[in-house]
């Protein structure tokens, strides 16, 4: 939980009823280990709901890579059957998770008090849709799927481990990375070891004969900067510099670029000038498509204070 969070704070500062219990068998830290002992929690009902008295069950979102875009913030877990980063409290745009079962008459005090505090939290987006909608691959999910394949083997076997290995990558990336033969204990320290190297160049990419996997662009390696980094533009310019006309530094624009930005595409220069006006607003997001976004709700709330400092300032007589 992010206990300095504002819904745990205003407009009514809780205390919060904290309790212990004891995680489920599917509840795992980050790093895929399961927590030993009882761990402490906040207590939201006054009492667990029986089966008979639950009329709906409560919901919790994969965390992973949510945050990859500024309107969007994971709160707390939930004790759930899923692992411990699992959100139950969490914001996107204008959109609250309240994922525990239950209504308010059901609540603790001081769960009252937070779901008070949520709704006024959230006036404050009023209108401020969601920056991006969720793709489903992302770079973050390679621990995962790394997990995977080493409790794999922990618990089934190396042949089985392999098979999922292959699934999460493919066996292209797996060739690329040296990690397609050998014990599977080498094909998976080999592959991590090649992930953290070349992590900024990857994108959902289709090799023939596989599903959708992450996969290095060569564009990218060519242009000798990761996707996700302002190093990106700075050799975009670079080779602009050289040819306006780069058919490279072209292609990589428009695929990393959004079309949503409303970034001009026509020249070089223009986009310069673009860039240089929104270069403080732009973020990159795997979950967005793999792409430059600008923060629109920012950019908005800047030129509205600007405008006011503009209407404030004395006249010229």
């Amino acid at each position: 939980m992010r206990l300095d969070h504002p819904i745990f704070h205003r407009p009514h500062e809780v205390q919060l009823d904290l309790d212990e219990f004891t995680p489920p068998a599917a509840y795992r830290d980050a790093d895929g280990t399961r927590p030993a002992g009882k761990l402490p929690c906040w207590r939201v009902f006054d009492q667990r709901l029986s089966v008979e008295n639950l009329l709906e069950v409560g919901s919790v979102c994969f965390e992973t890579d949510f945050e990859d875009s500024p309107d969007a913030e994971w709160i707390s877990g939930g004790v759930s059957s899923k692992p411990r980063t699992a959100m139950a409290l969490g914001r996107q745009g204008n959109f609250f998770q309240w994922g525990f079962a239950g209504d308010p008459a059901q609540m603790t005090p001081s769960a009252r008090l937070v779901f008070v505090n949520a709704i006024c939290f959230m006036k404050d987006f009023d209108g401020h849709f969601p920056l991006v909608q969720g793709s489903g691959l992302t770079r973050e999910c390679v621990d995962g799927w790394l997990e995977i394949a080493q409790s794999t083997w922990e618990k089934e076997g190396e042949e089985r481990a392999i098979h999922a290995l292959a699934k999460g990558f493919g066996w292209h990336l797996l060739e690329l990375a040296g990690a397609a033969d050998g014990p599977i204990e080498r094909r998976i320290e080999t592959l991590r070891a090649w992930l953290r190297e070349h992590a900024g160049f990857l994108h959902p990419d289709k090799f023939p004969g596989e599903y959708v996997h992450l996969l290095p662009d060569a564009d990218l390696v060519a242009l000798g900067a990761p996707n996700r980094e302002h190093a990106f533009f700075a050799r975009l310019f670079e080779r602009w510099r050289v040819d306006p006309t780069d058919a490279l530094a072209w292609r990589l624009l428009k695929r990393y670029v959004s079309s949503e930005t409303y970034a001009p595409f026509s020249s070089a220069a223009e986009f310069s000038t673009w860039y240089a006006t929104n270069r403080v607003y732009l973020f990159f997001s795997d979950s967005g498509g793999f792409q430059w976004q600008v923060d629109l709700h920012a950019r908005a709330r800047d030129q509205r204070r600007a405008a006011e400092r503009a209407k404030d300032e004395p006249k010229p007589r």
